[in-house]
């Protein structure tokens, strides 16, 4: 009793027949920073699987149906590509050219739950959740910037549709997967041709309209080989320095 009202939770929640799903496990992905101390880890672990228990018990007296299916893409079957998929995956869901106008809505259109919640640390902006007794959930850093949020729910929409076992390439691989989702090379290589030497004022001017951060834009114009390496590093350290 006195365990119960300083946690104030009732002496039934002790008793719950449930499992702790956790870090490393295979229904289980998480995109963080490196500097996740084990306490918020900890504290992030209870936090999820307390929210997966509510959210079960409250999805036993409501119907959810997807408007589009969320397809199981392995990576494999696509050459090992994550932009493959990440193409893939537009074209099955009919996604136009352009950017992803709402990708929460469109990933929820899939049937995929999204979860703002407070992690009380912005050491992990997601983790994301596909077990057979519910939907998929992602649950997002509530504190996340508006640009870092759609880069992130794609990165965790990725391990979704690619990802059936943990590996130690699938965080890379959820990264390229976004990277194409939200900025497809087909799209960008026109635009950053036509800017020539490119400047963080030209990614700023592309901000808006594909509503992701410059630094991936930075990011985006190095891999596809605008941007050497000298400059990236010299473009990142204005970066820190100005603040953005």
């Amino acid at each position: 009793n006195d365990l119960c009202s300083a946690l104030e939770f009732p002496a039934s929640f002790f008793a719950l027949d449930e499992d702790l799903v956790g870090f490393g496990s295979s229904a289980y992905y998480y995109r963080k920073k490196a500097d996740l101390t084990a306490l918020d880890r900890k504290r992030i672990h209870g936090v999820i699987n307390l929210l997966r228990i509510h959210l079960k018990r409250m999805l036993t007296f409501v119907e959810l149906a997807g408007k589009r299916k969320l397809p199981d893409l392995d990576i494999e079957n696509y050459g090992g590509d994550p932009g493959n998929v990440a193409r893939a995956l537009r074209a099955f869901w009919s996604v136009p050219d352009g950017p992803v106008k709402n990708l929460t809505h469109l990933v929820e259109s899939a049937g995929v739950l999204v979860i703002p919640c407070e992690f009380e640390t912005r050491a992990m902006d997601a983790t994301s959740l596909r077990l057979a007794e519910m939907p998929p959930v992602i649950f997002m850093n509530k504190h996340v910037p508006g640009d870092r949020w759609r880069f992130t729910l794609a990165h965790e929409l990725g391990h979704l549709v690619m990802h059936g076992v943990p590996h130690a390439e699938m965080e890379d691989e959820a990264d390229a997967f976004a990277a194409e989702l939200l900025l497809p090379q087909s799209e960008l290589r026109p635009q950053y041709s036509r800017l020539g030497d490119i400047r963080l004022q030209d990614l700023a001017n592309l901000k808006p309209f594909w509503k992701v951060s410059v630094a991936a834009l930075l990011h985006r114009a190095t891999e596809l080989g605008f941007v050497h390496e000298t400059k990236r590093r010299y473009m990142w350290s204005c970066m820190a320095k100005w603040g953005w």
